[in-house]
């Protein structure tokens, strides 16, 4: 890859950027605009990324496209057709001319190869192209000039440039931690831009066109490019770093590397460091020693967690090196070249520590270090904590005792689960401990970190015996609502653990007597990882079906999981009661609800939670609600014994059909005087699920007067801004039976724009 060169056209995927402008004198934020649609109307850019972030690149489509206009079409990123002459700075490498004039700008590039034979000429050509408005500036890397004094000669040099030929165009680069001291002087000249990060389409396009320039143009290097592309996307940690295209050509080498991509997140990193030590940019570089540059690094980036920043100093980062050699004697005593050449090789050899700007430190204005990626910042202090190559070390030190003072640490969530996968026989009583820590915890909060590290510790499948990853399993399935709100439950599933956790959680669902919930939510998740939002129809038939076959099964374990894995998928792919339930499901629908409704009549909490819970959430595909499945949800809502079919039984009875009244409904299944409870004490509940029900229940059996159903309607609706669209549109219903106009608040309005929602129109 270093010695072969590639055409720029067939990989460079259209950039896309964040741009605020004002409009009407307000400031407007539009994102993922097409560089040249913006450029059209906004010819002088200050363009801000993230390192690796693309702004070279664009800078030399820019310049590619404007020398060679035949080569504009190539790419379809909607350049303007302007005859603009590209003129290329690379600050990092004007040294001594940072202080020169444009003058002596122009005529450094005049003597560089191959123009150097033609400088006159092409003096010449130049100052007429700048006289005639016809020259677009590219100054890459802006924040690259490491001296604050050059920097700002050089920002005034410009300034004067674009004062004096006023209708020139330039795209100024620069990284955003840089920025920011050169700000104000270009802010007056310059609209200010940022570079988008990639999306999934954009991750596709680069996968299979850097496959066909590398791999070859072929139907199946295609096809592995766009599966690849997909593993990527739907992982939720490697896409975190795809999103960044430098990032994402370093997975697709490792790819390339290694023949496969490692779908475990530790080794993945591990061969992303590797790949950038040891083979990134070769013609220019020697390879750096792994074994040399791994003890420094993970020394450096623990003590930057340790330390909770994300950028050092290039003073402090030098302290740091020259500590670890003091320290790590025996990786590192035999270390060739000084602590300066060290980083400046890594820097320059792989981009993995990168100068990412200037700071003030200590009152003066100092070069910035950090990590390419927060993340492999996170991987090389785990493996510092694993293999003792950080700062405070003690003989006697362990896995747990050096990463358990960080248990609790939101900044430490990623390094624990890494640590464990890498810590061999060590790793067993790290989550033996993260168990007991989380086990000892009442209630466990969607964001507690010792739980989400035990979570992703599983998820990344840490090797530990069966007992032990069992005990963990069974907390989990405990906070099982905690669990199925943490990125990694999906990926834990469907991994090596997925099998312990559904079994765990079906045994704590079926026997449970109190708590239903919690054990629930993790058997749903245990089931539904299977889709997506952008399931195709078909896929998504097969799916309902399969869950329906359930519904019909003899096992009360299978029709529970039917009815709660029914329910979510409505609530998770956007179905609401309101929806049109399209022919094409309207059979499915019915047969749905007829086998759920029958649960409802079960005698044991389990059918009857599953079934209140889906009979919640599923579009009812009739008119009007049957008396029998009312009555058996009032009796359930005020009746049963369990809290949680308490409140899923009011639910499912707001979901009901708001029908005419044919006649006045009884509800045999309560006393008279325990319906006329409901009405007598509805001010007294300050529960909007049990008022709305209520209101359902007074329509069916008058027990409100229609001139009181109007006022407790408006009432709930003026009262809750935004709730439920459920709830709100069963008011709404309520309302129009009533003869009245449905009451619609803007802030309570919640669009549903999944493909799924989309396809149901």
């Amino acid at each position: 890859m270093g010695s072969r060169r590639l055409r720029l056209e067939n990989l460079f995927v259209p950039i896309h950027i964040d741009v605020t402008v004002e409009v009407n004198g307000e400031q407007k934020q539009l994102e993922r605009q097409s560089v040249g649609t913006v450029l059209a109307v906004y010819p002088r850019l200050a363009l801000l990324a993230a390192p690796g972030g693309g702004k070279s690149t664009l800078l030399k489509r820019l310049a590619v496209a404007y020398a060679d206009p035949a080569r504009r079409e190539n790419v379809a990123d909607n350049l303007p057709s302007r005859t603009w002459f590209p003129l290329f700075f690379r600050c990092r490498e004007l040294r001594g001319l940072a202080r020169a004039s444009f003058a002596e700008l122009l005529e450094a590039l005049s003597q560089r190869e191959p123009v150097r034979q033609y400088a006159t000429v092409f003096r010449s050509y130049v100052d007429r192209e700048l006289l005639a408005g016809r020259v677009l500036l590219l100054v890459d890397g802006l924040d690259e000039i490491s001296d604050p004094g050059d920097r700002a000669a050089f920002v005034c040099t410009i300034r004067t440039v674009l004062q004096a030929y006023p209708g020139i165009a330039i795209v100024v680069t620069s990284r955003e931690a840089g920025f920011r001291h050169v700000a104000a002087h270009l802010s007056p000249v310059c609209t200010q831009a940022t570079v988008s990060t990639f999306d999934p389409d954009d991750i596709r396009r680069l996968s299979v066109a850097w496959h066909q320039e590398v791999v070859g143009d072929t139907e199946k290097v295609r096809t592995d490019a766009e599966h690849l592309a997909n593993t990527i996307v739907q992982n939720d940690r490697i896409n975190r770093l795809a999103v960044n295209p430098l990032l994402l050509t370093t997975l697709l080498l490792v790819k390339r590397w290694v023949g496969s991509l490692p779908t475990r997140r530790a080794v993945l990193y591990g061969k992303a460091v590797e790949v950038l030590l040891m083979t990134w940019n070769t013609e220019g570089h020697d390879p750096i020693p792994e074994e040399e540059a791994l003890p420094q690094l993970c020394y450096v980036a623990s003590e930057m967690m340790l330390s909770k920043v994300e950028r050092i100093s290039r003073r402090r980062l030098a302290v740091l090196i020259q500590e670890a050699r003091d320290a790590l004697p025996t990786e590192l005593g035999y270390v060739k070249g000084t602590v300066e050449e060290f980083i400046h090789r890594v820097e320059d050899r792989s981009s993995l520590l990168m100068m990412t700007g200037l700071d003030v430190e200590d009152g003066q204005l100092v070069e910035f270090f950090e990590f390419r990626h927060l993340t492999f910042q996170e991987f090389l202090a785990a493996r510092a904590m694993v293999d003792g190559w950080h700062p405070g070390r003690n003989e006697g030190d362990t896995l747990v005792s050096v990463l358990e003072p960080y248990f609790e640490d939101e900044k430490w969530r990623e390094v624990i689960p890494l640590a464990a996968v890498m810590g061999g026989k060590a790793t067993e009583a790290l989550i033996n401990r993260l168990t007991e820590i989380v086990h000892a915890k009442a209630n466990v909060k969607d964001d507690d970190s010792t739980f989400i590290a035990l979570v992703n510790c599983l998820a990344d499948e840490a090797a530990a015996r069966p007992e032990t990853i069992r005990a963990a399993i069974l907390e989990l399935v405990r906070s099982g609502c905690s669990l199925t709100q943490q990125p990694s439950c999906k990926m834990l599933c469907r991994g090596r653990y997925g099998g312990e956790l559904r079994e765990e959680a079906e045994n704590a669902f079926m026997s449970a007597s109190e708590d239903l919930v919690n054990p629930a939510r993790a058997l749903i998740a245990t089931i539904t990882g299977e889709f997506t939002e952008s399931l195709e129809t078909e896929a998504l038939l097969a799916i309902i079906t399969n869950y329906i076959a359930m519904l019909d099964s003899k096992e009360r374990l299978a029709r529970c999981k039917g009815a709660l894995c029914f329910g979510t998928i409505c609530n998770e792919l956007g179905f609401r009661v309101s929806d049109v339930v399209p022919k094409i499901l309207s059979e499915v629908f019915s047969n749905a609800v007829f086998l759920i409704e029958h649960l409802l009549f079960e005698p044991y909490l389990q059918e009857q939670s599953a079934a209140a819970y889906a009979l919640g959430a599923i579009p009812i595909a009739r008119d009007e609600p049957s008396q029998y499945v009312l009555d058996r949800l009032v009796w359930l809502w005020r009746k049963s014994n369990s809290k949680v079919i308490r409140g899923e039984a009011s639910n499912a009875l707001i979901n009901q059909p708001i029908s005419t009244r044919r006649q006045e409904w009884n509800f045999d299944s309560l006393l008279p005087e325990e319906i006329e409870k409901i009405f007598l004490k509805y001010h007294e509940s300050h529960n909007l699920e049990d008022q709305a029900a209520a209101l359902v229940v007074g329509w069916y059996c008058q027990g409100f007067s229609d001139t009181e159903l109007k006022q407790h309607a408006h009432a709930l609706l003026k009262r809750f801004t935004s709730f439920d669209p459920i709830i709100r549109n069963t008011l709404n219903a309520l309302l129009v039976q009533l003869g009245e106009e449905p009451q619609i608040i803007a802030s309570m309005v919640v669009p549903n724009t999944t493909p799924v929602a989309s396809w149901l129109q």
